[in-house]
């Protein structure tokens, strides 16, 4: 079936008045001209519906399509199901895109017969003094340009999520379905889509030139969410449903999905606020264990901080899960503090008495652990 545009980008929109026309007008000022602009208005209740459908009314790219508030992943869903491009780009509804973004993707993508590209971005901050940009490496510099079949490079799973700063072949995400977890509001959606994407690819190509602009103040962005502590559990419950409907690629990617479950949850767990913690870890550990048990997460596959952050919470179970959080995570890196003595290492955490008896008890254990 013939696509009736090169590109289709997707703008998920919930009451962001201050900020989206700023993104649309990046987004229609690319050098790049042949695409569609869905923006998805998922319930707002500001005057962001009424800013869309004047950019609508002036430029016939730009669809406006409406739906009762349902959640980032449910609008970008719908984005995708009636995208007409050839490829899909899916833009924050904050964030700011540079002029030649599209142009370069497109062509890197057609040029390489990728599933997918992804080009570097900027985060920043607006202030009194202006705007101030910092750098973000979507890849290390040894990765830039190259073809590579992301599931045979694991490291890839650690880098930034960045679903944004790329664009997708459509009809690789159709082949597989690959779509966003339809959760509450909108936290760690892309989290599912980030692993799809390079679980299913055959062909990927990262880039460290950026053309993304990261928008970092706005308050009422999900990165200042607080709460929530079984969301990202299950948005890989999500991703493991997901990963077995084609079961030679969860094969080859199962060890790789229990490693990125561990490093999702240790970074939630810094994140939480303390009064989450012990019902985040009461619902994590059965999962844990199970992973464990069955040989799918192993030490080898796991870096320092999680293998330390494992033997934490096996050797601990039973104890105070707050306890047991303040010993994986004083210093905010246990493997990195592991060499020096146990009086230096304590005395950077405000909770070192606390500690104390924990960390005598973990060291030999750690020990035989780091080793690896």
């Amino acid at each position: 079936m013939p696509y009736a545009h090169t590109l289709s980008v997707i703008i998920p929109v919930y009451n962001v008045a201050d900020f989206i026309g700023e993104c649309l007008d990046s987004i229609l000022n690319q050098t790049l001209t042949d695409f569609e602009v869905l923006c998805i208005n998922d319930g707002s209740t500001d005057s962001s519906p009424s800013i869309l459908e004047s950019y609508a009314r002036k430029d016939s790219r730009v669809r406006v399509l409406h739906q009762t508030n349902r959640g980032y992943g449910s609008a970008v869903n719908h984005g995708l199901d009636k995208a007409q491009g050839e490829f899909v780009s899916i833009i924050e509804s904050d964030d700011l895109i540079l002029p030649h973004m599209y142009a370069t993707l497109v062509d890197l993508i057609k040029k390489t017969n990728a599933d997918f590209v992804k080009g570097g971005y900027k985060p920043f901050w607006d202030g009194p003094e202006g705007r101030r940009f910092d750098e973000g490496a979507p890849c290390p510099p040894e990765y830039d340009h190259r073809l590579i079949t992301p599931r045979k490079h694991p490291d890839c799973y650690r880098w930034e999520l960045a679903t944004w700063s790329g664009i997708y072949r459509a009809s690789f995400l159709n082949k597989f379905h690959i779509r966003h977890h339809e959760s509450p509001g909108a936290s760690y959606q892309d989290t599912g889509f980030f692993f799809q994407t390079l679980s299913f690819a055959e062909k990927a190509v990262w880039i460290r030139e950026p053309f993304y602009l990261y928008r970092q103040t706005n308050p009422n962005s999900s990165i200042h969410k607080k709460g929530g502590e079984d969301i990202i559990l299950k948005e890989y419950l999500f991703i493991k449903q997901q990963m077995q409907k084609f079961p030679e690629y969860w094969d080859e990617c199962k060890s790789i999905f229990y490693t990125c479950l561990v490093s999702g949850h240790l970074w939630t767990i810094k994140r939480l606020h303390p009064d989450y913690v012990e019902s985040f870890l009461r619902l994590w550990m059965p999962v844990l264990h199970e992973a464990l048990d069955t040989g799918e997460l192993t030490e080898q596959a796991m870096h320092p901080t999680e293998r330390a952050f494992v033997a934490c919470l096996t050797a601990l179970e039973g104890r105070d899960a707050r306890h047991i959080a303040k010993a994986c995570l004083a210093s905010d890196a246990f493997a990195k503090n592991f060499h020096c003595t146990p009086g230096q290492f304590l005395f950077r955490h405000p909770d070192y008495q606390e500690i104390y008896s924990l960390w005598t008890r973990l060291r030999l254990k750690l020990s035989s652990l780091l080793r690896h």
